[in-house]
This record gives structure tokens, sequence and C-alpha cells, in this order.
């Protein structure tokens, strides 16, 4: 191992050695900037609020954990408490994520495996809209929800997740890309047509790029609160009551208690990432064959 790396360093160049410097030593501060905001946002989560506005850097007389409670009472949303909504946003990251990545990856083999008319113009398309901001779409697509009556319901899920046009499409067709077209002219030949071919050879190949993405996107959903209270306004999830509890602190005046709400919003986020980091920064570009 020590002499790949060794092999590996000396086919880089001056400036490429240099560059992976530089990126190294940003990345190291960021990575501590972020880990120290972490670290003054538990710290205020333990004082009185008294002490968070007289001294917001310094530590805790008497750490509150009563904070973390009240944090869980003021969770609270059109008669939605805590524990409804860590079930609407369980569901509502983990079935929004396996649905659109499921999507996505299917979308992403399409593309990469076969050729058909109209290809280069659906991924025109793609691209263009992937320029379009969001709000730029969002009253044709509010007006379409709520005039399927696709609101709070469960529903809404399932159908805004078919599709799978965003940009993990053009990670999952790079992806696919790299996986030689011989695997499936193999599947047809012994008998096996192309539902097969995806399921039982492109798919298990694929499992690393489909768990990364998953991951990524049930971080996003997890805290996405915007989108709960414009279509699930009665299936609020852990962000939008932390969104509603923020909107109310210059009435309520409770920081700490608000940063307490963070911590528990973040706490599964964090706990995800650190279970499973190599698989969210793992590589998503081998292909089929090994060498």
């Amino acid at each position: 191992m020590k002499k790949a790396k060794d092999m590996l360093n000396k086919r880089r160049t001056v400036p490429e050695r240099l560059f992976f410097m530089l990126m190294f030593l940003f990345l190291t501060i960021w990575g501590l900037i972020v880990c120290y905001m972490m670290f003054w946002a538990i710290v205020s989560a333990l004082k009185t609020n008294l002490e968070y506005l007289n001294a917001p850097l310094a530590f805790p007389e008497v750490p509150q954990f009563g904070n973390f409670k009240v944090a869980m009472d003021k969770l609270y949303y059109n008669n939605v408490g805590f524990f409804g909504m860590l079930f609407n946003s369980l569901w509502y990251a983990g079935l929004g994520a396996g649905m659109s990545t499921f999507w996505v990856c299917i979308l992403g083999y399409v593309f990469a495996q076969y050729n058909f008319k109209g290809k280069e113009f659906l991924f025109n398309t793609l691209i263009l809209t992937l320029i379009i901001p969001l709000f730029g779409n969002l009253p044709a697509t509010y007006k379409l929800i709520y005039d399927l009556h696709l609101n709070d319901s469960y529903f809404y899920i399932i159908v805004m997740s078919i599709g799978g046009f965003n940009a993990n499409l053009l990670i999952t067709n790079g992806y696919y890309k790299g996986i030689p077209r011989e695997y499936r002219e193999s599947v047809y030949m012994d008998g096996g047509n192309d539902f097969v071919a995806y399921f039982k050879v492109y798919m298990p190949m694929g499992r690393s790029v489909f768990s990364a993405l998953f991951l990524l996107n049930f971080i996003a959903k997890w805290n996405d609160y915007l989108t709960p209270i414009l279509y699930l306004d009665k299936m609020p999830g852990l962000s939008t009551g932390l969104y509603i509890f923020q909107q109310e602190i210059q009435y309520v005046a409770n920081n700490p208690a608000y940063f307490a709400g963070a911590i528990i919003l973040m706490f599964p986020v964090v706990l995800l990432f650190i279970c499973f980091q190599d698989k969210i920064m793992g590589q998503l570009h081998s292909g089929g064959l090994k060498g």
C-alpha cells in the first residue's frame, strides 16, 4: 500500500501537488470551522437564556439539560407534536429518498446503455430544467399539486419522486456508462431480457452509487422544511417544526431551547454520516471491469 502511494505521488507534477496541498488546507480549515460552530451550538443549548444573552461565548455554570425537553415541547405545529413530526420526517425522508434514487438510477441506466430517438433532446431538456431556478416553476407546481388533491397525502411523495430528472441523473448516467454493454448482451444470450439485465446485473453493480445517493437524498429531505409547509401542511416534520419555532424566537426569547431543537434535528443526520461516511464519500466512478 505504501509503495502504491509513493508511485502515485511520483506521477503527480509540482502544480498538482500544490493544488492538493491547498485543497487539503482549505478543507481542514472548513472542517474545523464547522466543528467549532457545532461545539458552541451544544454549549449554547445547555445555558439559560440570560447566560446566553450576557455571555454567548462562556460555558454554562449549571448545564440545563431541561432545554431539550422544552425544545421537544415547542416542536408543535398543526396539532402535531414531537413524535408525530419525527414519524413524518422518517417516512418523508426515507420514502422520498428511496423512490427518487430508484428512479434516477433506472433513468441513468437507460440513458447510458440504450440509444433511442429523442435521447439528446431529453438530455438537453434536463440541463435546461437544472438552469431554471426553483421559484421559477413553483407557482405551476403548487397549483398542479392542489388541483390533483395530492397535498397532505402520502401519494405526494410517490408522484413527485417519479421521473428522476435532476442533477443526480448526470451522476448515475456517468456511472453506468463506465459499465460495458457486453454484460447486457451476455444476459440476452442466456435468455434474459432488459429487466433481468438491470435488476440481476446492473443494479447490484450500482449499489454503491445507489446507497450514496440515497443517503445524500435522505439528508436533504430530512432538512427540507419548505416542501412540507407548502404541500404537507397537516403532516409537518421536525425541520418544519424547528422553522416555526425559529419564527417564534423573537417573541418567546428562548434561544437555548432553539439550539437544543437544532441539535435534536441534527443528531440523526450526523450519526448517519458517521456510520456511512465511506458510502457517501466513496468512489462512484468504478465500472464493471476490475484490473
